[in-house]
């Protein structure tokens, strides 16, 4: 009795202790991976993740739960349907310096019910450099919508644009992993007449990163095709637009 009751008090602590245990904090994702679908970059936002990887141009976008990935990867030529899009899923290392998973076909299947296709491994790339944006971003806009953004860094590094009609830069993002000093970025689409925000940013030799060295907010304005304003651009200082002739 007196070796049952001992056995039952150790299991009761083993139990208590579990249950108080410090939760395990979310992976990080955010990095520069080598897989078996080529070089893989990804960015994380809270328990939100997108990324790109070399195979066929594709996305990725997904959440975090735990050391898990969830998400739908998205290929060239459609990016949906049942053979460009699909579910998957990727399990972080404990020492959060590789991953593996799997991926499933069909967008519209979930992560409970997917059909495992294959299996989607990497390892993280370690830094080797920061990217610093040598003086301000030059911008040329013209009435037929099209504004192109371009920069110089110091050192070889990927390209990132991001643009919206607010500093939340909701509207759209270009993303080039290629490295690079000179960095060139056209926007299309914009509305004549209107202004937007715009941010230029560069990552640390495109081998790992936690965040780009981001330019200071851009304020673009797309002339009208009657061409009025001498201004076609400015730059916030201060929160103060000024008008810059060209």
């Amino acid at each position: 009795m007196t070796v049952a009751r001992s056995a039952f008090t150790c299991l009761f602590l083993a139990v208590v202790l579990a249950g108080t245990a410090s939760p395990v904090a979310a992976s990080d994702w955010t990095g520069v991976w080598h897989t078996n679908w080529g070089r893989m970059l990804m960015w994380q936002d809270g328990n939100q993740v997108r990324g790109t990887y070399d195979w066929e141009d594709g996305r990725i976008e997904g959440h975090v739960e735990g050391d898990r990935l969830y998400f739908i990867w998205r290929e060239e030529p459609t990016y949906a349907g049942q053979t460009d899009a699909g579910p998957g899923y990727l399990d972080m290392s404990l020492d959060g310096q590789s991953f593996s998973g799997a991926w499933g076909l069909g967008e519209q299947m979930s992560w409970s019910t997917m059909i495992i296709a294959g299996g989607w491994d990497g390892t993280r790339r370690a830094a080797t450099g920061v990217a610093a944006i040598l003086g301000e971003p030059a911008v040329e806009a013209d009435a037929s919508g099209r504004a192109t953004v371009s920069w110089t860094t110091s050192i070889p590094s990927s390209t990132r644009c991001q643009w919206g009609a607010s500093q939340a830069y909701e509207l759209g993002e270009v993303s080039d992993p290629a490295l690079s000093t000179a960095h060139d970025v056209a926007i299309t689409d914009l509305r004549p007449g209107q202004a937007y925000h715009v941010r230029v940013g560069s990552y640390a030799d495109n081998e790992a990163y936690t965040e780009p060295t981001w330019s200071d907010d851009i304020v673009v304005a797309i002339p009208t095709p009657t061409g009025i304003g001498s201004s076609p651009w400015g730059r916030i200082k201060g929160g103060v637009l000024p008008a810059t002739s060209r």
